[in-house]
């Protein structure tokens, strides 16, 4: 008989995004992998709250694979959660957040996962994405401004050619 995988369920201590893809599903690296939706907190570990979930993490997963990594850049770690299905997001008061909310990098939140053991590729743990509750939001918004010129879908915006392919544009035989 086969033993049975660890599971626990849990959230997390307030942290910081940063990497979402929340409203759209990632797509995988290999063509036969399914688009995940996932979210990467990072996390202080000198944060009293932080560091009890990091042991209890630690207690839990041992010395297997786990994706929680030091951050190369900062002395803070990096949490990686994700699901197939896309989560629930929802606010202080455990609202949902309109569709038209995109959840972007700099906010604030706790994440609501299942951590779960696996065997392949030498066993370890993942964290599954279940829900997220916003403390802080910083809305994802693209960088462009707003600037005068072409609208998709404008039926008054035309194209001009000029110059030579103007001229052999009258030359072309359809």
């Amino acid at each position: 008989m086969t033993e049975k995988k660890v599971v626990v369920y849990g959230v997390t201590p307030k942290a910081e995004i940063i990497y979402a893809w929340l409203d759209v599903a990632q797509d995988g690296y290999k063509p036969e992998d399914k688009p995940k939706f996932s979210v990467t907190l990072k996390m202080n570990p000198e944060d009293e709250e932080i560091k009890n979930w990091l042991v209890l993490i630690k207690e839990t997963t041992g010395d297997m694979t786990t994706p929680i990594k030091p951050d190369k850049e900062s002395d803070s770690m990096l949490a990686k959660f994700h699901t197939l299905n896309k989560p629930t997001i929802v606010d202080t008061n455990n609202k949902k957040l309109p569709e038209d909310i995109s959840v972007g990098r700099g906010s604030i939140v706790r994440v609501s996962y299942g951590l779960q053991e696996y065997e392949g590729l030498g066993g370890g743990f993942t964290l599954y994405l279940n829900a997220i509750q916003v403390i802080k939001l910083v809305e994802y918004k693209t960088s462009f401004p707003e600037e005068e010129g072409y609208v998709v879908g404008d039926a008054t915006e035309t194209t001009e050619e000029g110059g030579d392919a103007a001229k052999d544009k009258d030359n072309m035989p359809f």
